[in-house]
């Protein structure tokens, strides 16, 4: 299992534009590739900040969907109309070792 997490600001007054965008690609997604998971949530306490995830069977299969122009569409998307602050890939292996602190 591999995690990618992204994490976003979107100016506010692009918060819709945003969102249509975020839909839009991934309603036109025709990679092939299939996402075990995918989702965006809100943080509660500022509404602009987002948090998108990804989980894939294997880095294999994420390293072609980074690759792919959808993905590529999200980010700029991202980073048109906000910033993006964090992103980072999580094996399974990592988790793997928190699991054994």
């Amino acid at each position: 299992m591999v995690i990618l997490k992204i994490s976003t600001t979107i100016d506010v007054d692009k918060m819709v534009e945003f969102e249509q965008a975020v839909d839009h690609i991934l309603e036109s997604d025709k990679t092939g590739l299939r996402s075990i998971y995918r989702g965006m949530y809100r943080d509660w306490q500022r509404a602009n900040a987002l948090m998108y995830i990804e989980e894939w069977e294997t880095n294999e299969e994420l390293q072609k969907h980074i690759s792919s122009d959808l993905f590529k569409s999200l980010l700029g998307a991202m980073k048109v109309l906000g910033d993006v602050t964090s992103a980072e890939i999580i094996s399974s292996q990592s988790v793997e070792q928190l699991e054994n602190i």
